[in-house]
């Protein structure tokens, strides 16, 4: 049994530094961060080790406002990388990868096959969804996702005391990391009613657990996102997001999404494991995961949740009963006349993973790109060279590059909570850029006092033009992509 043990970690040691590696090797060989919300994270990072406390309000973001966040990933960086860019990309890859050991353990509790919970491990480590949105990113879910797989698997091994402080710390962390840990909870929720349909009862001390999770996400929320809730009500649950964002990020799930997002493999394993995890089996660890599949989809169908996230979250509890599909598969063909089914299924499944899941999920990581370098180093030149106080106005993606990068004031991002007037700013922003009238595009740029408006590339795509009309006008000059207002 020991030297059993010795080989599975071995296995699972492996993985982990196959994962660790193409995860840092794509996130090195990239000169920028992938998403532009890295360096909203890595600018409160640098502000913690230089002000010495959790920032709570940013003068250069919208030209100055308040900020509500989830606090704990800022410090932990803060305290971990000590300021250092370089730790900054890999330390979040790092956390990213130990999904490898915390997935297999989920799997194990599903199944109880070790090969069948390594496989698991895999699928869930090269889901694509997963690979594309967190890698070369630096972001509270790298901590996130690895914490919300431990406290499912210290909620099913609850009984023991180890367990039960694991569980107990990793819920307030979890609160603390991102505001996505209510899906904890409904996890909960959805597994206690799967388990009443099931005919077995949960335990009094996971009740408790699951009352403290529940007042520990409403008493913790309630405190760090007061004021959000206060301006914004329940319009907080959609980031205050304008109307034709909102419409963008919290649209309806489609089959294509799906299918793109988890892989063909990982979801018809996963499919077939949700149908035999609920029908057939009665085991906890299950319906635990059925129960966070569940709230997933309630949360998608419902547009409570941002596509994105709610696909991550769906793929990643696909790919965990993957394994319990692949365990009964294993076991039907020990039913067939011929042993060589037998023998051959591991090694089948195997090949399937790396054709199916592995391979593809390498090949699409081949196209994910940095932001535009040029970009930064035309941010670069505008920290040394434009004056202080400056106010710059980019694209909505480009906001958090301008706080970070040239650390002046931005007109507007996508960190819209406690923002002034976001719906008006970005509506104004669109008319700066797309406009032919000199005097409409001054009086909102002076609205803003506006001294730089940037021009990237990525700008002229996304509003279709090639320069500004008024841009020739004797109000503005022209350096490269820089259009200076005089007037």
């Amino acid at each position: 049994m020991e030297t059993r043990n010795t080989k599975i970690f071995f296995l699972l040691f492996l993985l982990f530094l196959l994962v660790a590696t193409l995860r840092i090797h794509f996130t090195l060989s990239l000169p920028a961060y992938s998403t532009p919300d890295s360096y909203f994270h890595e600018r409160i990072i640098t502000r913690i080790l230089q002000e010495h406390t959790l920032p709570f309000s940013d003068t250069l973001s919208y030209g100055g406002r308040d900020l509500v966040y989830a606090p704990f990933f800022a410090l932990l960086m803060s305290i971990l990388s000590f300021g250092s860019s370089f730790l900054l990309n890999i330390l979040p890859q790092f956390f990213l990868s130990s999904i490898v050991f915390l997935s297999y353990l989920l799997c194990y509790q599903t199944c109880k096959n070790t090969w069948a919970s390594l496989a698991g491990a895999a699928i869930t480590s090269f889901l694509p969804l997963f690979l594309w949105e967190t890698t070369n990113t630096l972001s509270p879910d790298s901590l996130f996702l690895p914490l919300l797989f431990l406290s499912f698997y210290s909620f099913l091994t609850i009984e023991t005391k180890t367990s039960l402080w694991i569980f107990i710390i990793s819920v307030f962390v979890l609160i603390l990391t991102s505001p996505h840990a209510y899906i904890l909870l409904l996890s909960l929720v959805f597994y206690f009613l799967i388990e009443a349909g099931g005919a077995l009862t949960p335990s009094r001390l996971e009740k408790e657990a699951a009352l403290l999770t529940l007042f520990s996400v409403i008493l913790f929320s309630l405190i760090l996102y007061k004021r959000a809730f206060l301006s914004h009500g329940f319009g907080t649950i959609w980031q205050n997001l304008p109307s034709t964002l909102l419409a963008e990020q919290f649209r309806a799930l489609t089959g294509v999404d799906l299918l793109l997002s988890t892989g063909a493999l990982p979801l018809l394993l996963g499919g077939f494991g949700l149908y035999i995890g609920i029908s057939k089996e009665k085991n906890k660890s299950v319906y635990l995961i059925s129960g966070f599949i569940l709230a997933s989809l309630s949360l998608l169908t419902l547009k409570l949740i941002t596509i994105t996230t709610g696909l991550l979250f769906l793929s990643l509890g696909l790919a965990t009963l993957s394994s319990l599909a692949l365990t009964n598969l294993s076991q039907y063909t020990q039913h067939l006349r011929f042993s060589f089914f037998t023998k051959a299924f591991p090694a089948a499944a195997l090949l399937l993973i790396l054709g199916l899941a592995i391979i593809p999920s390498y090949t699409h990581l081949q196209r994910l790109q940095g932001v535009d370098p040029q970009t930064i180093q035309d941010l670069l030149f505008l920290k040394y060279e434009a004056p202080t106080n400056v106010v710059i106005l980019g694209n909505l993606q480009e906001g958090h590059l301008i706080t970070s990068i040239s650390q002046h004031k931005n007109v507007l991002d996508t960190n819209f909570i406690l923002a002034p007037k976001p719906v008006e700013r970005l509506r104004e922003a669109d008319t700066i850029y797309t406009t032919w009238s000199q005097a409409k595009a001054l009086e909102y740029l002076r609205h803003y006092n506006v001294s730089i408006i940037y021009l990237s590339e990525q700008t002229k795509n996304h509003y279709s033009i090639n320069n500004l009309a008024y841009a020739t006008l004797p109000c503005f000059t022209t350096q490269g992509r820089l259009i200076y207002v005089h007037c």
